[in-house]
């Protein structure tokens, strides 16, 4: 993705800048090479922790020879290593080693002591480590909520706001003009702007979190107000955003791009924020944009799989979504988005949205395993495929082609005791069971030629009937040839 214009960076980026400014403040008020408390900045590490048994390496930025691991409890050495060598680093131009103490596994809260150096920030091992930072990145999403009171509590006093937002509207550009009710989502950062393309990739992130995750992470509770409600909380909070984003779906299955003001807003609170929130569309038609599309496709195909168990009629409305949504994008798929006249907030510009359609063709096909072949195609044009997607085609067919020569073996059994028989009301009778038999036979192979161009056509919307209904007939015709029907004996 690019950003052209005035950019609304998003919340993970607004976390990384901070980080980023209070890490060049720490330097600035250093009066030597030590930070504040003693700590040095020239050893760095993961200040978070280490899982119990996975490699554990820290990074010095001046010369030593020798470090110690020491429990900050009480200042105990637990562990005792040397340094590798100096060796330059490219991107910033450090002389850098390494301290390698993988084989603490001991748990407990620790800091580095590196002689001549200084001290580490403190760090943990344990084999939860990293539960408290999933937390907080989770309730950093609903901190974000839009369209409802926050409030993260206690555990965060004073990170609360009324509700906000809670009227919203088309803009001009949108091909529409009235009120539309578009009240929730997550704001992308302190613009209070809601983007289809960023809260995308987002949700769909946390979507993938719980399909890998999900056994380790359905009983964690999130403190958020769904919680309890018999559906795990990341589920619950990526669906504040997923609503939203289902809502940004025009009737035709296109999806409009963000939902801002026409400006960036003061630096004020949410609630505080009362510039129209609008539906921003492309200013031309369509009026929607295919990135936006394919991503909203993506996501909502995956929220068809993740969502079945807890909500079927969720679930389903996702798939609806999704399958409208790719089908729009055959029909559109390449049409990019750009700040129309009068608007300035960020933009989120693309290019080229095959990648966004690549993602959403394989979401769809993990949910319904439909037409691989064709929906990588349709995404990529000039896309170099495996050779055994085509080899599995000819492998079907060949399946198809081999029930059916069952199907004509009995049938010609059948028709050879007929002949061995008189032509006599026995005869007759088992003339009709030949008869009836292949009736069955065609009728199946048929059905099952059906289903395997279904697969060739579902989404394609060929536009000539008459050659579909020509080919099944042509099909038709192949079949009775093959079983010899004329020379069937006649019903009574």
């Amino acid at each position: 993705m690019t950003c052209s214009g005035h950019c609304s960076f998003g919340f993970t980026a607004v976390v990384q800048i901070g980080i980023f400014i209070l890490w060049i403040l720490s330097i600035a008020t250093a009066t030597d090479a030590r930070a504040v408390e003693g700590r040095s900045v020239q050893i760095k590490l993961d200040q978070v922790g280490y899982l119990t048994e996975s490699p554990k390496l820290a990074i010095v930025t001046a010369q030593a020879n020798t470090f110690e691991v020491k429990r900050s409890s009480d200042d105990e050495t637990v562990f005792k290593g040397e340094l590798s060598s100096a060796s330059p680093d490219a991107d910033t131009g450090d002389s850098v080693q390494i301290a390698d103490f993988s084989k603490l596994k001991e748990t407990g809260t620790y800091y580095l002591d590196v002689s001549g150096v200084g001290k580490s920030w403190t760090f943990s091992i344990r084999p939860d480590v990293f539960s408290r930072t999933y937390y907080l990145a989770m309730r950093g999403f609903y901190g974000q909520r839009c369209g409802v009171a926050v409030d993260l509590g206690p555990e965060f006093p004073g990170f609360t706001h009324p509700a906000c937002h809670l009227k919203g509207e088309f803009h001009a550009s949108s091909g529409k003009q009235r009120e539309r009710d578009n009240v929730g989502g997550w704001h992308d950062a302190g613009d209070y702007g809601r983007y289809v393309v960023n809260s995308g990739i987002s949700t769909g992130t946390v979507l993938w979190t719980w399909e890998i995750f999900g056994a380790k992470l359905k009983n964690i509770k999130l403190n958020i107000p769904e919680s309890g409600n018999g559906t795990p909380d990341i589920l619950n909070e990526a669906r504040w955003n997923l609503e939203w984003m289902l809502k940004m779906q025009d009737d035709d299955g296109g999806a409009w791009h963000k939902q801002t003001s026409e400006h960036f807003p003061g630096f004020v609170m949410p609630e505080d924020d009362l510039l129209p929130s609008e539906v921003i569309g492309t200013g031309q038609q369509p009026y929607k944009s295919t990135c936006a599309t394919a991503d909203l496709a993506a996501v909502a195909a995956i929220a068809a799989r993740v969502y079945s168990p807890f909500d079927a009629k969720f679930a389903a409305q996702n798939l609806e979504a999704a399958r409208k949504a790719w089908l729009w994008t055959e029909k559109f798929p390449n049409v990019t988005f750009k700040n129309p006249p009068g608007i300035s907030t960020g933009e989120y510009g693309d290019n080229a949205c095959s990648d966004e359609r690549l993602w959403a063709a394989a979401e769809l096909w993990r949910t319904t395993r439909q037409s691989l072949q064709r929906v990588f195609r349709k995404a990529l044009p000039g896309l170099p495929l495996d050779p055994r997607c085509t080899r599995s085609r000819r492998v079907e067919r060949s399946r198809s082609h081999g029930a059916l020569d069952v199907c004509l073996g009995r049938s010609q059994g059948l028709r050879r005791r007929v002949d061995e028989r008189d032509s006599g009301s026995h005869g007759s009778g088992l003339a009709r069971n030949c008869r009836e038999h292949q009736k069955k036979c065609i009728s199946r192979q048929l059905t099952r030629e059906r289903l395997c161009l279904g697969l060739e056509r579902r989404g394609r919307k060929l536009r000539h009937g008459t050659a579909r209904g020509q080919c099944a007939d042509a099909r038709s015709q192949f079949y009775r040839s093959r079983m010899g029907q004329s020379a069937l004996p006649a019903g009574p």
